[in-house]
């Protein structure tokens, strides 16, 4: 079975060395959903996030997401369904600016056959 490699964001741009594999991964494009978001492929776990766009406290580029969130359970900002090379090696990374004392950005990345069937975490 092929695996395919599924990312979820709480809150997170990525950044591969080499080739990148997700897209639109620092935000930059929002012409699907308008600067109100979420940015071009990229979809909220839950309606109590959304993400709209910054264009004041960037990384690098023009354009951020920031987030808000109404809920106290654990919502995604998520990319999903990234095709990957079993035995290659894969870097993860990404930066975020929390002034937000009660939140937490973290990465999640789990590991799905191509069938769909889980495979780790």
């Amino acid at each position: 079975m092929k695996k395919i490699l599924v990312v979820i964001f709480l809150i997170s741009g990525l950044y591969l060395s080499a080739q990148e594999l997700l897209d639109n991964p620092g935000f930059e494009e929002w012409t699907v959903n308008g600067p109100d978001g979420p940015p071009d492929n990229w979809n909220s776990s839950n309606a109590a996030l959304t993400g709209e766009q910054e264009s004041t406290t960037i990384y690098e580029g023009t354009h951020s997401v920031r987030i808000h969130w109404t809920t106290t359970s654990t919502v995604y900002l998520r990319q999903q369904s990234i095709p990957v090379t079993p035995g290659n090696n894969y870097l993860f990374s990404y930066m975020i600016y929390d002034n937000d004392e009660y939140g937490r950005g973290r990465i999640a990345v789990r590991w799905f056959y191509d069938t769909g069937t889980f495979l780790s975490g």
